[in-house]
């Protein structure tokens, strides 16, 4: 057994790294496994033109035959980084204990969430782009060590950072936060911690907060409502500077927040107290940085401590961090929020006409919109195993309704509306199946071959079916464990998709599209083929 602190990365200019040893015997371990171990598929850097691969290609480069095992207390599930897909299914599992189990056993408080998103202005131009960079970066946000990766990620970092930290979006932060964090503790005494994207937004957002409310701020580290906790270096800019100090100041913010009697109630971070700080008075977490997976679960649980009579902890969403932290605690338990609201329908897994009826009866309609927002998501993902064109068009409809309704172009009674139309079609397409004489894994083939209309109108609706059983019946049996990873792999399986294609006379023109769309499709059925 060998223990290598060995870089597994390709030298500079190539894009492969050498073969260490073509051996079986050989297995490799990770801990954190759901950090770095991602990166099978190219990625285009689009400063120097150069393709690059992730850390998981590199070192299956290397070691092509050996064993993997990963160790990881928080696997990510997401559709670019799936531990599972990497490492395979579970060995064993030593330990679950869960957000919703935790509150249970009255280990933690349960964690609700609230979208209060700060708007970024900008020409209608440039809106989309931003928007991509913004859901890009925080897609991306994984700890991957290649360099020119690492990079890429700053360079996009630094165009968000400009336009959240803008001037004009702080004051509308700060403003809706001293309102909001005022309105909090009126009801529920406690504490806050607010999170920002860089150092340079902390200490802006406390200027802005402090122009709010005066009396906040103190120059003594022992007094004031409100603290920025951050590192630096005498280099820093000069106002940065009392924001810095040494050890010992951090040591004592740390001391007065954890402590439910002392006066300061908001402090203002970047990275520090994020993790394995503990002030169980602490209610309210505002954050406004984009982060992924298990650094926003580790985050967020920074409020869900136990303590005197404080019913729960609250994530007050300034940036979209909704789909991150939707499975886990978006309003916490969905039946919670609908307990809250006063429904007991228990069948909402199916989202049956019943329960659809009961939540355009709700009076508390954010409730209701939180609550099918909540439902939807996990519907539409729970698809994406098993077809992926229509897991995409879902997808599409649901989050163009939540972008308009985010813009105030729809009411929320309206978007209301909306998502109960894309219910009924989610809950229809269930029973397209029995309707066309197609299994579902059929049908997610079909679905492939017919994304573009003008392949129906050429063949016909019965020629797809047929081609759609022969390519589910050849792929399934041509399937191995990793030829998703294995280009030699993928490449026997595009030709086996082009072969039958041509076979039924398939437009050439639409072949190449729907081989990737089958291939993916074959990708996402894969392992339940496999099981």
């Amino acid at each position: 057994m060998a223990r290598t602190r060995k870089t597994i990365f390709p030298s500079a200019g190539e894009d492969v790294y050498p073969l260490l040893t073509d051996r079986r015997n050989v297995v490799v371990i990770a801990d954190e496994a759901h950090r770095s171990q991602y990166g099978f598929k190219a990625r285009l850097d689009r400063q120097t033109g150069e393709i690059d691969y992730g850390f998981a290609k590199h070192l299956r480069d290397a070691l092509p035959n050996a064993a993997f095992i990963g160790f990881t207390g928080t696997p990510i599930d997401g559709d670019d980084v799936n531990t599972r897909a990497v490492f395979g299914d579970y060995i064993d599992i030593y330990d679950i204990y869960d957000i919703s189990r935790a509150v249970e056993d009255g280990a933690t408080v349960p964690i609700y969430y609230e979208s209060r998103l700060a708007r970024i202005e900008l020409p209608e131009d440039e809106k989309p782009r931003i928007d991509t960079e913004i859901a890009e970066l925080t897609a991306e946000l994984i700890e991957d060590e290649a360099q020119s990766e690492q990079e890429r990620l700053k360079r996009k970092w630094s165009t968000v950072e400009a336009l959240v930290g803008a001037e004009k979006r702080l004051n509308l932060v700060a403003a809706d936060l001293v309102q909001h964090f005022e309105d909090r503790v009126a009801a529920l005494d406690g504490k806050a911690m607010i999170v920002c994207m860089s150092r340079r937004i902390c200490v802006a957002l406390y200027q802005a907060l402090i122009a709010l409310r005066p009396d906040w701020h103190a120059d003594d580290d022992a007094a004031g409502r409100l603290k920025v906790v951050m590192t630096g270096s005498a280099a820093d800019p000069l106002h940065w500077q009392p924001h810095i100090g040494s050890k010992g100041r951090r040591d004592l913010l740390a001391k007065r927040a954890k402590d439910p009697k002392d006066p300061l109630q908001l402090v203002i971070v970047r990275d520090m107290w994020l993790t394995g700080f503990d002030a169980p008075a602490m209610h309210t977490m505002y954050v406004d940085k984009p982060m992924h997976g298990h650094a926003v679960m580790q985050a967020i649980a920074r409020v869900n401590r136990v303590f005197r009579d404080k019913p729960a902890g609250l994530v007050v969403d300034y940036i979209a961090i909704a789909q991150i932290i939707d499975r886990a605690v978006v309003s916490t338990e969905i039946v919670d929020i609908l307990t809250a609201a006063g429904l007991t329908t228990p069948d909402i897994a199916i989202l049956s006409e019943e329960f659809l009826a009961e939540l355009t009866q709700m009076k508390k309609k954010n409730l209701a919109l939180e609550a099918l927002r909540k439902l939807l998501n996990d519907a539409i993902r729970s698809r994406s195993r098993s077809n992926v064109v229509e897991t995409r068009r879902f997808s599409e409809r649901l989050e163009e309704a939540i972008a308009r309704y985010h813009t105030n172009a729809i009411s929320t009674v309206e978007i209301l509306q909306e998502l109960i139309g894309l219910a009924r079609d989610i809950r229809e397409t269930r029973q397209r199946g029995e309707a066309e004489g197609l299994s579902a894994d059929e049908i997610a083939f079909y679905d492939a071959l017919a994304e573009n209309q003008s392949a129906i109108e050429v063949m016909g609706n019965d020629a797809l079916k047929v081609i759609a059983h022969e390519l589910l019946t050849g792929l399934r049996g041509s399937i191995t464990v990793d030829w998703s990873h294995r280009e030699s792999a993928r490449a026997r399986m595009r030709v086996l998709v082009k072969r039958i294609l041509r076979k039924y006379g398939y437009p050439p023109d639409l072949q190449d599209a729907a081989v990737q769309t089958v291939l993916a499709q074959a990708e996402a059925l894969s392992a339940q083929w496999a099981a």
